[in-house]
């Protein structure tokens, strides 16, 4: 009986001390402004498979632009210039230096991407009449040729959400 009596105290307490306890988790975003750079593939290449899980570096390029861009027309200096986006294994986040933020005055955001991020690819350039190239030298070996990823993300503004 006194098992059971203790047994009963034991369990009414901790009753007790879990009814009181106030676990709330609150999701706040400190910085709900921030631009969030990552990356995302769907279309498979025919050469090897490029996914998230084997693209580790790549290189943004950003331009805030007061109208839709279309691939014609000043894209002035860069927002994000020449970002190297890193990371090791795809169990990390993507890691980069600086942080960006979405215009507040009603600017659009077009961004620039490649990869490999190395040596291969030089002498990026805007244009008046066309969008920004770049040179790439494909490797002489084969242990030296990379697939070449570009992507391109237009007149961006800040979701709705933030």
């Amino acid at each position: 009986m006194k098992k059971n009596l203790f047994f009963a105290s034991f369990l009414m307490a901790m009753g007790i001390f879990t009814s009181c306890s106030k676990n709330e988790t609150l999701s706040v975003n400190q910085v709900p402004n921030e631009i969030s750079i990552r990356a995302y593939t769907s279309s498979p290449t025919k050469a090897d498979i490029i996914n998230t899980t084997n693209l580790k570096k790549f290189v943004v390029f950003g331009y805030q632009t007061e109208t839709d861009y279309e691939g014609v027309g000043v894209l002035g200096t860069p927002y994000i210039d020449a970002l190297a986006v890193t990371r090791k294994d795809d169990s990390e986040n993507w890691s980069y230096d600086n942080n960006y933020y979405w215009p507040i005055d009603g600017k659009k955001i077009q961004t620039f991407a490649f990869s490999p991020k190395d040596e291969l690819v030089s002498d990026y350039l805007t244009s008046e009449t066309d969008y920004p190239s770049f040179k790439y030298i494909v490797g002489e070996a084969g242990s030296t040729q990379k697939d070449l990823v570009v992507s391109s993300l237009l007149n961006l503004v800040k979701p709705e959400k933030n």
